[in-house]
């Protein structure tokens, strides 16, 4: 089977993860012993994965949140609808202990 087509056409399709996974199955000699759906997975599982990390950064710049900040920082009285009582209970981690 010729695989360079195949590749192709997962990158014309924005199929990055899948073509970058089939080319190390290719590679890897074990792979063999996987069923077609077992090795199926493993090339959707690592689209996922890809498109997961390349829209991360762009989905924290779209929420404009602060990079650095403390729970301590945070303004409850700000009109965000925050109840403050609230967010201290949840801040001690008492609910952990009250399972």
């Amino acid at each position: 089977m010729l695989l360079h087509p195949v590749i192709q056409q997962l990158r014309t399709l924005k199929l990055d993860g899948m073509a970058l996974a089939l080319q190390e199955q290719q590679e890897q000699a074990s792979i063999r012993e996987l069923s077609f759906e077992e090795r199926l997975t493993l090339l959707l599982e690592r689209e996922r994965v890809i498109r997961d990390t390349k829209g991360m950064p762009r989905r924290l710049s779209a929420a404009r949140l602060k990079q650095n900040v403390s729970m301590e920082e945070v303004d409850v009285k700000h009109p965000r609808g925050l109840d403050a009582k609230l967010f201290r209970s949840l801040h001690s981690g008492q609910w952990i202990a009250e399972k």
